[in-house]
């Protein structure tokens, strides 16, 4: 690997099962030897053994892509797939795998596994198991949730701080508006604590608002969390984003994993003209407000 080359983000995923690599670890630690900055990221359906696959590897991020709470519907979209086996993946993720590795559990919501009490399921799990985030997924495919769609998402019954949703990537193409953040009437930047940016505010074609930027300690460490507010929505996210133009402008800056992004499903709402924010450091917290600004119609 040439040293003059900056590698971000090495991402394993595709047709296929990753962790099938008879080799699959000494991939992992060749690009960490090679290029220790750079984020790795796994996406597997977790049908496998977790300590026997990764146990003992750091890899930054392991997406388990698992649709349903039942074998019954699990197996219509993972085919001879084992949802016990998936569901003990996670759980062994968290129990026996390096404590900085963020597991993320991807549901994708199709017609059939979208049931409320389904999803109130899943979230009773991601905290069982403690995972770092669930994401339910809402898409466009053939066989998609007719429930939940780009315009009912924000009917999907929220029960844990952990949750989030998104549409597919395809469903997201495109602004409806774009807002700015009127300084004058907020309170952001470097405050006591902690600093926290904002550098986009915008609501997609779908009402999805999306809110992104940046945080750190006031010493430059990386904060635990970030909790953003917007009317009656709620939303708690972690900073897992490479912002390598902070690193390089902060010189105590910890790393460049400091930027976050929330998506939070508006329905039927109005776009929210005021966001309230909390960093959670180990010893501290921080508030933050921000006053945004959307062009007027016509």
């Amino acid at each position: 690997m040439r040293s003059d080359i900056a590698v971000d983000e090495v991402h394993y995923l595709g047709w296929g099962e990753p962790l099938l690599h008879p080799n699959f670890r000494d991939l992992v630690e060749t690009v960490r030897a090679l290029s220790p900055g750079t984020i790795q990221e796994v996406t597997t359906t977790g049908n496998a053994d977790f300590r026997a696959s990764l146990g003992g590897t750091y890899i930054d991020r392991v997406v388990v892509s698992c649709d349903g709470v039942r074998q019954e519907e699990y197996q219509k979209y993972r085919i001879n797939g084992s949802l016990e086996e998936a569901l003990r993946f996670m759980r062994d993720a968290k129990l026996h795998g390096h404590p900085d590795t963020f597991v993320e559990w991807k549901y994708i919501l199709f017609d059939g596994n979208d049931h409320p009490d389904d999803l109130i399921r899943a979230q009773v799990l991601a905290d069982e198991f403690g995972l770092d985030s669930l994401l339910f997924i809402v898409t466009n495919s053939k066989t998609r949730s007719l429930r939940y769609t780009n315009d009912t998402m924000a009917e999907i019954p929220i029960r844990s701080r952990r949750t989030k949703i998104s549409p597919a990537a395809a469903m997201m193409i495109g602004s409806r508006v774009s807002g700015h953040v009127d300084p004058a009437r907020s309170q952001l930047g470097d405050r006591e604590n902690a600093s926290l940016y904002i550098d986009e505010c915008r609501v997609t074609r779908g009402n999805m608002l999306t809110v992104s930027g940046w945080s750190l300690g006031a010493d430059g460490s990386y904060v635990d969390e970030v909790e953003l507010i917007a009317g009656s929505h709620r939303q708690v996210t972690q900073t897992h984003d490479l912002r390598h133009d902070v690193a390089a402008a902060r010189s105590n800056a910890q790393g460049a994993r400091c930027g976050f992004l929330f998506r939070v499903p508006l329905g039927g709402q109005s776009m929210p003209d005021a966001l309230a924010l909390t960093v959670r450091l180990r010893n501290h917290t921080q508030d933050f407000s921000a006053a945004v600004q959307w062009p007027a119609a016509g």
